[in-house]
């Protein structure tokens, strides 16, 4: 049986994510446009949830720490491996 999690819910999942995670770059969308999409589109809130699950796969693979760093040291090191053939200014951070 599947639960509807309700915008307000959705936003409080998000609260506890952005808690355990470092200093972000990308501050993305505002409280209030995601409750809005979450009314319009249950889509969203599904995706939410799926994502605090997932949250919990990837502090149980790469520990805490790892998510409790900033974006910047983050991203560096994901992509510390790849040959990037675009000009520096022209890489997307994430």
């Amino acid at each position: 049986m599947t639960v509807m999690m309700q915008p307000h819910d959705a936003l409080q999942h998000l609260h506890t994510l952005r808690s355990r995670t470092g200093e972000m770059d990308t501050k993305g969308l505002s409280d209030e446009v995601i409750a809005k999409f979450c009314d319009l589109d249950p889509k969203l809130t599904q995706a939410i949830m799926e994502a605090t699950e997932r949250f919990e796969e990837i502090v149980a693979e790469f520990g805490v720490e790892t998510l409790l760093r900033d974006e910047a040291s983050v991203v560096e090191d994901l992509q510390g491996s790849f040959v990037n053939f675009y000009a520096p200014a022209t890489v997307n951070p994430y």
